[in-house]
């Protein structure tokens, strides 16, 4: 891969330098980042056409971004959590109308206002069990 630029997903051998095939490419860069896995799916398209989509498809991702995210969600975070409180549960089918309209409209000004968490919950079991 030293001896090749991708650039605008175009291969452009550096100056002197032999240039590889998009195959050749797409397997030396998941072999960098330990993705040879993938390499069976390039290695099972017997269909030309089939073939070089996943080819394409490999080449357009960037895979030292990806890494770099993936680095950042290991780093601990310093996030202030004096203000988390417990949610309050509600059950939409036991509010009102006027109860569920008055809730959308507070949900659209906090969300208008940028002033919005995200909460996640387990769910599931709830509706299999009919609660």
């Amino acid at each position: 891969m030293k001896n090749i630029v991708l650039c605008n997903r175009y291969l452009i051998p550096k100056k002197g330098e032999i240039m590889k095939n998009k195959e050749e490419l797409a397997i030396d860069i998941l072999k960098k980042y330990s993705q040879e896995h993938i390499v069976q799916l390039i290695e099972k398209q017997s269909e030309d056409k089939k073939r070089e989509e996943v080819i394409d498809k490999i080449l357009s991702i960037d895979f030292s971004e990806l890494e770099d995210l993936y680095e950042q969600t290991l780093k601990p975070l310093d996030i202030d959590t004096s203000e988390i409180e417990p949610v309050i549960a509600l059950k939409k089918d036991k509010l009102s109308q006027e109860e569920v309209d008055s809730y959308i409209r507070a949900g659209r000004d906090v969300v208008i206002g940028n002033k919005f968490a995200v909460v996640t919950m387990a769910g599931g079991q709830g509706t299999r069990l009919r609660i």
